[in-house]
């Protein structure tokens, strides 16, 4: 007997059923999974309902790398035969389709292939990449707050915004400059004070020698902001700069890795999925109000889509879904 579909809210538009695909949060992505009773499972059903592997390859992947529930590919992927084939199946059969359909999963998400899938996807998603570095966010705090720290990373900033006024057209300059001159002169602090005294003295070098006065220019420039004094200690400063930037580059790309990384966030995901399954109640009572067919107990009108779409799915695949989930949390 088929059960009756439950719908409320935003679920009376997605005329869709179970999947073995698992959401995870927005901050991840979909992954295959055991969770046939948690999203649409029809488009991983075995050929035996009619359902290639051509089939299945195309629309797990459109729901495997998305992010949402509005995302997921809906029962319009589906042939019509695959979904009489799955609505006219008794409670046994539909167990034995479900192992299938676990195993199937289970397959398709371990393969190489995918993973490199997955890895691309947040690559493009979250900007994660695997550099093979290990992250120690102690080790940076300390490094931050060790002497001179906090001096290096001021002289390596100001090289590389005195590098900039060495690229800067003349007559930007020239409106710059008098600016500053006038801002030493008028300054209390001692040291603005002799940095005025070298701009007027580097002053007539912007009509005799403008690509002298640039230098000479971006060096005070690198020495009011605390930085180096002269040109090749700007370079120096200003190489190792680059380089402090693109090592925390790496680190905030392994950092996003590390968090998103397929079999952790599988074995989350399905823990996710057990958890759930576990707590439904598929003896629930449903009535039709307003043309819609809802559950008798209020509570239950406010479970998550996932709850009710394993509902659906019925009392006899879903722990078979669920035991299948905690034998592949075992291997990962």
């Amino acid at each position: 007997m088929k059960r009756p579909r439950v719908w409320s809210g935003g679920d009376r538009q997605r005329q869709s059923e179970e999947k073995t695909v698992i959401v995870l949060n927005k901050k991840s992505v979909l992954c295959v999974s055991l969770t046939a009773g948690v999203l649409m499972g029809w488009q991983s059903m075995m050929a035996t309902l009619g359902w290639t592997d051509q089939d299945k390859s195309v629309v797990a992947r459109q729901g495997l790398l998305n992010e949402g529930l509005t995302e997921l590919p809906g029962s319009q992927h589906l042939k019509r035969a695959v979904k009489d084939a799955w609505d006219s199946r008794p409670a046994a059969d539909r167990v034995v389709l479900m192992r299938e359909l676990s195993g199937a999963a289970k397959t398709y998400a371990m393969a190489p292939g995918f993973e490199k899938t997955y890895d691309e996807w947040i690559r493009q998603r979250f900007n994660a990449v695997n550099h093979g570095i290990k992250v120690d966010p102690q080790a940076e705090s300390q490094a931050i707050v060790q002497e001179g720290a906090m001096e290096k990373m001021m002289a390596q900033v100001a090289a590389q915004a005195a590098a900039e006024y060495m690229k800067m057209p003349m007559q930007s300059l020239e409106f710059l400059f008098p600016n500053d001159l006038k801002n030493w002169q008028e300054s209390d602090d001692p040291n603005h004070r002799k940095l005025a005294a070298r701009a007027k003295a580097i002053a007539p070098l912007m009509k005799s020698s403008p690509e002298e006065f640039k230098k000479q220019y971006a060096i005070l420039k690198s020495v009011e902001m605390g930085g180096p004094d002269t040109l090749a200690g700007i370079e120096t400063a200003k190489t190792a700069g680059a380089q402090s930037q693109a090592d925390s580059q790496k680190k905030q790309e392994q950092r996003a890795y590390d968090e998103h990384r397929l079999r952790p966030t599988l074995k989350k995901r399905l823990g996710e999925f057990v958890a759930m399954a576990k707590t439904v109640d598929f003896g629930a009572q449903t009535a039709t109000k307003n043309g819609k067919i809802v559950f008798v107990n209020p509570a239950y009108e406010r479970k998550p889509r996932a709850w009710k779409q394993m509902f659906r799915l019925g009392k006899e695949p879903v722990p078979a879904a669920v035991s299948a989930a905690e034998g592949w949390m075992r291997e990962l």
